[in-house]
Order: C-alpha cells, then sequence, then structure tokens
C-alpha cells in the first residue's frame, strides 16, 4: 500500500483544481506544491508517530476524521466559506500536532518553490492535512488497524517519502533520516505489540485466578450444604428413633401390666371386677400414647418445616410491602421535584435585564439551535427536559478551541442568560468512543470550558455557571455510524438552581 499514490489518485487533482480558484492562484502550481505538501505531511506523521502516545493520537485523529467522498470536494468548496473555514481550521489542527513550530519553515520553502504567497500555501497545507487525515482514517478501518498496526502501516511509507520529499524540506522539517525513524516506528510497532500481549496475559492469569477461587468458595458452599443436610437428616432420625423406643418401652411396660392383671385375676377371682375396668382403662390409654409415641419425631419435624416456611412467606410479604411502599415514596418524591424545578425555573425567568431582554429580542435563532431549544423551552411554559444541545457547534480537530464559524451560537446562548439573571446552568462535555477513554475525558472537560469561557467573554457571570467532561458516557446515539458519533461528540446546557 502505497498512500501518497492513493492521495494523488484520489484528492491532488481534484483539490487543486478548487483550492486555485479559492486562493487565486494558478492550478499548476496549487498542483505542484501539492505534490510536496502531501509528502512533508506524511513524513512528518511518520516522525510524530515515532515519538511517545504519537500512534495513539494518531489513532484518535485519523479515525474521526471523513472527509466523505472525494468527489465531494466541489460541493465543499462551493456551499460557502463557513465550510472552507472549518477545513482551514481542522487543517490547522492537524499541522499542530504533527508538525509544530516546523509548519512556518514548511511554508516558506515551498512558497518559494512553487511561486507561490506565504498565505496561499499556508491555506493550501491547511486544506490538505484533513483529506490526508481521511485517507489515513479510512485505511485503518478497511484494514482494522490497531496502534501497532498503524505505526506498522506508517513505517512501511518511510521509503516512499523519502524518494519524494526534496532535501530542502527535508531540512524545513528536521525530518533527518526518515528510514531510521522508520526503523524507529517498527520497534515502537513492536513494542506496542508486545505490551498488548503482556496485558493479555496478565488478563487470562487474572481470570483463571478467578475462576479458581470461584470453584474453591462453590466447593466450600457444597460441602457446607452437604454438612448441613447430614446434620438435619442425623437429627431427623435420632428424634424418630427416640420416639420409636419410647413408643416400645411404652407397649412393653402395657404388656406386663397386662399379664399383671391377668395373673392377678386368676388369684382373686371374681374379686378383680373392682378394679379391671380402671385397668383395662389404662391399658387404653397407654396404647393410645405408644401410638402417638411413634409419629412425635415426624410432627416435630413436619412442624418446624411448616412454621419456616409460614416465616418465610410472612418476611416476604413484609419485605414486598416496604419495597411497594418506596417505590411509591420515590415516585411521589420525584414528582414532588419535577414541579419544583418546574416552578423555581419559572421563577428565575421573571427576573428580567430590561436592556439585555431587548438586545434578545433582536436576535433570529438558527432553527434547531441551542438558542432556539432554549427560547422555545420559556415559551411554551417550561415543559419538557430543561437540557438543549449545541447543533453548530464545532471545534479543532482533537482540541478545545471553538471554530471561529461556530461562536455565534454559544454568543447567543449568552445574550439568552444576560436577558434572565438569575438563570443559572451546568455545561457538559462529551465524545464518541474512539481513542483513548482518558483522552476522551480530558478532551470533553477542555471543550465544555471553553464554552463557558466564551460565555463568560460575553457578559455572563462565572459563578452562575459549572462545566464538566464525561468523555463517552451517557451516548445518545449508536457509536458504529459516523453519523451517530457525530452525535455523540456534544456540548450540552442543562438550567439547574
Amino acid at each position: 500500500m502505497n498512500l501518497l499514490n492513493i492521495i494523488e489518485n484520489q484528492v491532488t487533482g481534484v483539490l487543486a483544481k478548487n483550492a486555485s480558484s479559492f486562493l487565486g492562484e494558478s492550478e499548476s502550481s496549487v498542483q505542484n506544491a501539492l505534490g510536496d505538501i502531501f509528502p512533508a505531511i506524511l513524513g512528518s506523521t511518520i516522525n510524530f508517530a515515532s515519538q511517545e502516545d504519537g500512534t495513539a493520537k494518531l489513532m484518535e485523529t485519523a479515525s474521526g476524521m471523513e472527509m466523505g467522498n472525494i468527489s465531494q470536494i466541489g460541493e465543499l468548496f462551493s456551499g460557502g466559506a463557513g465550510n472552507i473555514a472549518r477545513l482551514l481550521n481542522s487543517g490547522s489542527g492537524i499541522l499542530e500536532m504533527v508538525m509544530g513550530k516546523s509548519t512556518g519553515s514548511l511554508i516558506d520553502t515551498i512558497s518559494g518553490m512553487h511561486g507561490l504567497k506565504g498565505s496561499s500555501t499556508s491555506s493550501l497545507a491547511k486544506m490538505a492535512a484533513p483529506f490526508f487525515m481521511s485517507v489515513l482514517g479510512d485505511k485503518i478501518k478497511e484494514s482494522s488497524l490497531d496502534a501497532s498496526g498503524l505505526a506498522g502501516l506508517l513505517q512501511s511509507q518511510s521509503n516512499s517519502v523519502q524518494k519524494s520529499l526534496p532535501s530542502a524540506i527535508v531540512q524545513s522539517l528536521n525530518l533527518g533520516s526518515l528510514a531510521d525513524i522508520g526503523k524507529s516506528l517498527a520497534g515502537t510497532g513492536q513494542d506496542l505489540t508486545k505490551g498488548i500481549e503482556d496485558k493479555t496475559g496478565e488478563t487470562l492469569g487474572i481470570g483463571k485466578d478467578i475462576v479458581e477461587d470461584a470453584a474453591g468458595k462453590m466447593a466450600s458452599v457444597a460441602q457446607g450444604a452437604a454438612e448441613i443436610t447430614g446434620n438435619a437428616v442425623e437429627s431427623g432420625g435420632k428424634v424418630i428413633s427416640g420416639a420409636m423406643k419410647m413408643a416400645s418401652e411404652t407397649g412393653k411396660d402395657t404388656a406386663d401390666l397386662a399379664g399383671n392383671v391377668m395373673a392377678a385375676g386368676k388369684k382373686s377371682g371374681s374379686n378383680i371386677m373392682r378394679w379391671i375396668i380402671p385397668a383395662l382403662l389404662a391399658l387404653l390409654v397407654l396404647g393410645y400414647l405408644g401410638r402417638q409415641g411413634c409419629s412425635t419425631g415426624v410432627d416435630a419435624l413436619d412442624n418446624a418445616a411448616q412454621s419456616t416456611i409460614e416465616a418465610t412467606d410472612n418476611m416476604a410479604g413484609e419485605a414486598g410491602d416496604v419495597i411497594e411502599s418506596g417505590a411509591e415514596m420515590a415516585g411521589n418524591a420525584a414528582e414532588g421535584m419535577i414541579a419544583w424545578t418546574s416552578e423555581a425555573l419559572q421563577g428565575a425567568f421573571n427576573t428580567i435585564d430590561e436592556a439585555a431582554k431587548k438586545t434578545l429580542d433582536g436576535i433570529t435563532f438558527v432553527s434547531g439551535s441551542a438558542g432556539d431549544q432554549m427560547m422555545t423551552f420559556i415559551k411554551n411554559g417550561f415543559k419538557g427536559e430543561p437540557t438543549f444541545t449545541f447543533m453548530n457547534l464545532t471545534f479543532d480537530t482533537g482540541s478545545a478551541n471553538i471554530s471561529g464559524s461556530s461562536t455565534g451560537e454559544v454568543d447567543n446562548i449568552a445574550a439568552i442568560l444576560k436577558a434572565y439573571p438569575s438563570i443559572r446552568i451546568a455545561i457538559e462535555g462529551y465524545t464518541d468512543n474512539t481513542g483513548n477513554a482518558d483522552a476522551n475525558m480530558s478532551l470533553s472537560k477542555a471543550r465544555a470550558d471553553a464554552v463557558k469561557d466564551r460565555l463568560v467573554t460575553q457578559g455572563v457571570q462565572a459563578e452562575r455557571m459549572t462545566s464538566a467532561g464525561f468523555g463517552t458516557s451517557n451516548p445518545i446515539a449508536s457509536n458504529d455510524t459516523e453519523e451517530g458519533r457525530a452525535q455523540n461528540r456534544r456540548i450540552e446546557i442543562k438550567l439547574v438552581k
């Protein structure tokens, strides 16, 4: 795979045609300049990837960059100054990341080589950078590359870059020997692969320990259950055995007593009739008690089991009552909180700065914008969720710099906040799930802070606002598509009191 050939075939010609018209330069000069700019960006990218965390940052930037179908470049340029401004802002961030302070030297060198104005070369490099990252991002997705795979891909490009770049550009970028950088990058890829293997081994080891520990605990539980069951059976057996012994002894005593009665009857003749009837009655009672004795143990066990079942049923019923009661209380509390919030918000909006309100009344909000959402919420009597999402707010790629063309939506929110000085807001930043989780968390916080800072510069008191970043949490769309990821990269404003 040769990235420069892919870029030349898909991007260079179309970009040169549209950029030359926009910049007021000859198409041939622009195309020749792009022939040096793209290799310069690739060479700088290879160098950047060899630095600490360089590959991870490139993965994040390239994976989130999609310029659409290359045939739509013409539509991008015909879409107005806003599209071009976003393209330039995005490219500026990329050049700053991979080239740093060497960007100025590159622009001066290429301007001198191809007879372009310095401003034209600067704009051209910023236009080229996002398309380069888009092509790199496509290759990452097509080949399902991880950080190690990306390092290997970039290392394989070092020879073609070295052949394409004039020595003057190599010197202006302080690239030195790209072959050496390529070797270093190959080592970086190996280190990344080894790190992944080590982590995988650690994970498997932890998993094995967890399984063995769980198996041991299960065996202990099973053994304990067996012992409890055995003890219960043994205890039950002893109860029944005791009852049977008692019944047997009772029966023997009854038989002895009957024999004595018979003997006494023979000796005493008719005199025995005086007490034989009571004796027979006693025999009947003892016989009954004997039979009852045999079932005493079983009855005891049965009664105990029945008592346990009844107690369990009672406990379950009581627990159900508690849960049901708790749920009802929670529901009532939630309803009360919603009502309180709506009432409190309405009270906050009743405080109005008349001068600021006059300015606000003169603003026409873009449909669907955060300001439009908030004004609709106010006009509809504060019904619904008091959360509003910026729809036209963009940042430089991988940074918290608000794109110049999108500050208007933030300024409109500032106008609303100044008109209603009792309102307080929470500003929350979110990202999609591409890239490093820690980096996403930091980026979301920095972008929320940037919005707060912009509102402060527009006259909103800082103490009326809080800002926080939540990274990839709470997605509002699927991260499996670019459209979904774009929705998840957002800044929200919540009304609080």
